[in-house]
């Protein structure tokens, strides 16, 4: 078992002049990819104060958003590797948000130019992975 070769991201895809890094509907978003007429928009999701509760509700907020896009048919990617160097991060403090907000994450939303879902991995059964613990409290 394993990633299958259809789920593993393509090197260098780019939106725009942001490098994608794929989560979920990979396929889908390589076909996007330059695509004006679905190229989505890109998100930006920041909170007025940056600390470990803004951060968990910044992670509400994601989560509803994506599971929101899923139930219409949207195919999302979030972008995230800018926020995690501390130059970028702060310089979209300072010269998008004017010192307002904190950014988090930036997520890119837009329609799927098919209707399938990402191609589905293989699991291991159940029974194989609980077998250890039940077999500990079989006595």
């Amino acid at each position: 078992m394993g990633v299958p070769e259809s789920a593993v991201p393509k090197a260098g895809a780019q939106y725009g002049d942001i490098v994608l890094r794929d989560f979920g509907r990979v396929a889908i978003a390589h076909e996007e990819t330059g695509s004006a007429q679905n190229a989505g928009c890109i998100l930006l999701v920041s909170t007025s104060t940056d600390d470990p509760v803004a951060h968990l509700i910044a992670g509400e907020a994601i989560s509803a958003v994506l599971c929101t896009a899923e139930l219409e048919g949207l195919a999302s990617s979030p972008l995230s590797e800018a926020f995690e160097i501390e130059q970028t991060r702060n310089a979209v403090h300072r010269e998008v948000l004017a010192d307002a907000g904190y950014p988090q994450v930036a997520l890119r939303i837009g329609w799927p130019t098919t209707a399938r879902g990402p191609s589905p991995t293989g699991r291991r059964p159940v029974h194989e992975l609980l077998h250890d613990l039940l077999d500990d409290h079989a006595d």
